[in-house]
């Protein structure tokens, strides 16, 4: 299942992306603009 996120208003997300991809824990593709989020789903590791 894929959903994408679409933000109304002033909100910067390039610049978002960029402050958190200051941590090298968050996987960032700046170029499509993704970041992977790690999440535990039925008990098994997922990244979405």
């Amino acid at each position: 299942m894929k959903e994408q996120l679409v933000l109304k208003g002033p909100y910067n997300f390039s610049r978002g992306l960029q402050r958190l991809k200051i941590d090298p824990l968050h996987k960032i593709d700046m170029e499509k603009q993704v970041i992977a989020v790690p999440l535990w789903i039925k008990d098994r590791p997922v990244v979405v």
